[in-house]
């Protein structure tokens, strides 16, 4: 392999198996430490390469900064290019120069166990020129070479830049962070604006509701008012009616002496016997009208408001009172909102038992003619026909 001398005589298995383990972790050590070599020259040349070019950047500091371990005189300086970052790989004046004094060292030794030099002559002759290697490569480092010398001033540069870079950052940072809290500040501040007006708009909101409110209820308590105004003259009105048509009802009494006195009223009021006449057939018509079919509620019951019936006999003084003589009686029917009078025939005084459950058979608006039940009471429904029968006959007689 050539680690060991060829004119070393036989040796046993022992020994054979001792010197193949013994070179082969030689031949790792040598391997890794020529690429350690060669990853140094590789650096030194781009540093090289950037000097000749006057290509000062950070990556010739960053291959400076490989080939100097972690306890090296620019290490306070590089501390501060890199932001206190640490070499992570061994160079030039630490592990590397450990392994090559190994190298070193075992270029003159004599192994324990085969009393032959460590290394054959090939193999010493590469690891000789693997320390010129790296001895040149030093050479090129040391702290007075010029390579040295120019790559330390470029990395005081880049410390500069950095450190004047980082100032107008920190700079920066400071003035967007003062635009920010200002901003802030602005935006809470009309956060609080906003916040009052609103409060403002909703408290004008809730006294303008509370005056609509106490509008409405105002509005409300003087229409209740009014409404019970209003009730209070109808329920007078109505009083004055109910006495007007008591007084009515009253003024004329029942049967033919009655109908006689409202004849003559009749035909006094009309003012001609043309207009008498037609007034006496109207109530004939009547007349006739409940004796040929006294079961026919229709015909005992008339409109006060009717148009036909106050053309012909209603509108003439005597033409109700004709009507209450039959035994017509007037009532209000109707909704509360639309009262209605009505007339009323019947054959005896009407109960207000009777009054009610004959208005609620009856039209709205009518005179009424109440007939007896004929089923109850027989003589009282025969007295109160053959009654009107003698008042058609006395109708009869004025024609």
């Amino acid at each position: 392999m050539g680690f060991v001398s060829s004119s070393h005589p036989a040796v046993d298995p022992w020994t054979e198996s001792y010197l193949a383990k013994r070179n082969l972790s030689l031949m790792s050590e040598f391997r890794q430490a020529t690429a350690h070599v060669e990853a140094l020259e590789a650096r030194i040349a781009r540093l090289q390469q950037s000097d000749a070019e006057n290509a000062v950047d950070a990556t010739l500091t960053e291959g400076f900064r490989f080939l100097l371990v972690r306890s090296g005189p620019l290490n306070a300086l590089y501390s501060l290019q890199t932001r206190q970052q640490t070499v992570a790989t061994a160079a030039i004046d630490g592990d590397g120069d450990v392994m090559m004094e190994k190298f070193r060292a075992r270029c003159s030794m004599v192994d324990p166990v085969t009393n032959q030099p460590r290394f054959g002559p090939k193999m010493l002759a590469k690891v000789h020129d693997l320390l010129r290697r790296y001895d040149d490569v030093k050479l090129a480092v040391q702290e007075d070479a010029p390579l040295r010398l120019q790559v330390e001033a470029t990395i005081q540069q880049l410390a500069q830049e950095d450190a004047a870079r980082r100032e107008e950052e920190e700079a920066r940072e400071r003035e967007q962070k003062d635009a920010q809290r200002n901003a802030e500040l602005a935006n809470e501040v009309e956060q609080q604006r906003l916040q009052q007006e609103a409060q403002e708009r909703e408290a004008e909101w809730q006294r303008g509701e509370q005056q609509r409110v106490e509008a409405l209820a105002a509005a409300a308590q003087k229409k209740r008012e009014q409404r019970e105004k209003e009730r209070a003259e109808e329920e007078r009105q109505r009083k004055l009616e109910e006495e007007e048509r008591a007084r009515l009802n009253a003024a004329i009494p029942h049967g033919k002496a009655g109908l006689e006195k409202a004849i003559a009223m009749l035909q006094e009021s009309t003012g001609s016997e043309a207009l008498f006449r037609q007034s006496l057939q109207k109530l004939l018509a009547v007349v006739s009208n409940i004796c040929s079919s006294p079961e026919n509620a229709a015909f005992r019951h008339i409109p006060k408001d009717n148009v036909h019936f106050h053309a012909d006999l209603g509108q003439h003084a005597g033409g109700y009172q004709c009507l209450l003589a039959l035994g017509f009686k007037e009532l209000q029917q109707g909704e509360e909102t639309e009262p209605r009078n009505v007339f009323v025939l019947e054959v005896c005084p009407l109960s207000p038992k009777n009054v009610e459950s004959c208005a609620d058979k009856l039209l709205p608006l009518v005179v009424f003619l109440q007939e007896p039940d004929l089923s109850e009471d027989l003589d009282a429904w025969s007295n109160w026909f053959d009654e009107l029968k003698e008042m058609l006959s006395l109708v009869e007689s004025k024609l």
